[in-house]
């Protein structure tokens, strides 16, 4: 199809369906399903996955579907390659706003992200660490939080992380009394 390869009718079809007036959304099923059972190793594949994903959380929140599309999502997150890892965290997003305790699975993984060198892929890891915090992990999420003031130059990151840490304070204050 005038060279392309098939990946952007894919992605095309996937983007149909997340606008949510389909007529029979089973067909949208059958395609989420076939996309999360593939291995990708190139960005069509890839592209074609976060769609997948995108749209579960979107219209579709079915808890065997929310499963699936979280373990994808940690192949995102664990890729070498930093477009895949940004994409990997920003559908982690969608996670948390449909079942947070998904999120948590990657927990660590996420904390791993702190350490990548490029400082959008550090930034995105620190709103998700804010967002998935609770009693139990608010101490060393702020710790991370706190580590990384340190070392950040940039003002408006900065204001930001300092506005979290202030709310996970105020949230959580039981903890940092102790």
């Amino acid at each position: 199809m005038l060279g392309y390869e098939s990946s952007f009718g894919y992605i095309h079809a996937i983007k149909l369906a997340q606008q949510g007036n389909l007529l029979e959304k089973r067909v949208g099923k059958l395609i989420w399903i076939q996309g999360l059972d593939w291995e990708f190793c190139n960005h069509p594949k890839a592209a074609i996955l976060f769609e997948c994903v995108q749209t579960i959380y979107t219209i579709y929140p079915k808890s065997e579907l929310l499963e699936k599309a979280a373990k994808c999502i940690g192949k995102f997150v664990l890729s070498p390659k930093i477009n895949l890892k940004y994409l990997g965290l920003k559908a982690l997003t969608y996670v948390i706003q449909q079942d947070p305790n998904l999120a948590l699975q990657h927990q660590m993984t996420i904390i791993e992200c702190l350490d990548h060198p490029d400082p959008i892929i550090k930034r995105e890891t620190l709103e998700l660490l804010y967002r998935i915090t609770n009693g139990q992990n608010v101490i060393v999420i702020v710790q991370k939080m706190l580590d990384y003031l340190k070392e950040s130059k940039e003002e408006y990151a900065i204001i930001n992380l300092v506005a979290k840490v202030a709310e996970l304070a105020e949230k959580y204050p039981f903890i940092f009394l102790n």
